[in-house]
């Protein structure tokens, strides 16, 4: 039972290159005396493992883009290698979900979801304006296309890639029109660039400050969880402002924190970087 839950998970729950382990890095751990050589005891018990991503066509691995929530180590790699067809042919799936804005077809075309991380993995700073495009979709399409990937990776492109459009995160994250966690995604991404790119430290404290002064809407528990992150990321020229805005939200009556509190706050940068922040 617990073998076809873990399955389940791993098939049907999106986890694209925050996974790059694989499938049977999830569920050899369950299967005692199960070792790396003894994929065919899985396949006995049920477990249709797919066959090598390097042994793949392009066909077939447009086919797993497009309708499967994961990809396998060899499949990324596989992909990566095949560049020169994938960077376009994956750029070009983004734009059109970009164009189209909402999530109509079913099953769901899984290609841009997928592909906007092997973009990031390329490099490929393109692909910001159509992202910021997809992520104003409406939160049911969001969340029907994305899931929890939304909350738990989306940071990652906007890290790598947004440091050169700056200008165009500030617009997204300022407008209480777009849906509140993909605004939260972009923050993240600002708040963990530094360590992908150092040299844009600065701006990312700077941008961080000017919610603080103009949140546009955004609650006080979540700016006190970015805080957090921050604290937690290292972003210690922030620690008076933190300090303020702790003392700012004791000031007011508490209406439920669900995102972090002040205390949390000055926690947070009492302890200081986390070594496993990224």
């Amino acid at each position: 039972a617990e073998l076809q839950r873990l399955w389940a998970e791993v098939t049907e729950r999106p986890n694209f290159l925050g996974d790059r382990a694989g499938v049977l890095e999830r569920l050899i751990p369950l299967l005692p005396g199960l070792g790396r050589g003894d994929e065919a005891m899985l396949v006995e018990r049920g477990f249709p493992l797919p066959e090598d991503g390097e042994k793949k066509s392009r066909d077939q691995l447009c086919e797993v883009l497009r309708s499967r929530w994961y990809l396998t180590g060899s499949e990324i790699d596989a992909i990566l290698k095949d560049r020169e067809f994938f960077q376009p042919y994956l750029r070009n799936a983004l734009a059109r979900r970009a164009e189209l804005g909402t999530v109509p077809e079913s099953p769901i075309d899984a290609t841009d979801a997928n592909g906007l991380f092997v973009l990031t993995e390329l490099g490929d700073a393109s692909i910001i304006p159509d992202l910021l495009l997809c992520i104003r979709m409406r939160e049911a399409d969001l969340n029907r296309l994305y899931g929890d990937v939304l909350t738990e990776h989306f940071w990652l492109p906007f890290a790598k890639l947004g440091h050169a459009s700056l200008h165009e995160l500030w617009d997204f994250v300022a407008d209480p029109a777009s849906y509140l966690y993909a605004r939260h995604a972009v923050i993240d991404g600002i708040v963990a660039m530094p360590h992908f790119h150092p040299e844009q430290r600065a701006a990312a404290v700077a941008f961080i400050e000017r919610l603080l002064d103009d949140p546009h809407d955004i609650p006080a528990d979540h700016l006190a969880g970015i805080l957090c992150d921050c604290a937690d990321s290292g972003l210690t020229e922030l620690s008076e402002q933190a300090e303020r805005f702790a003392v700012a939200m004791d000031a007011v009556e508490d209406e439920g924190s669900h995102m972090a509190t002040a205390d949390d706050i000055r926690r947070a940068f009492a302890e200081g970087p986390r070594k496993d922040f990224i």
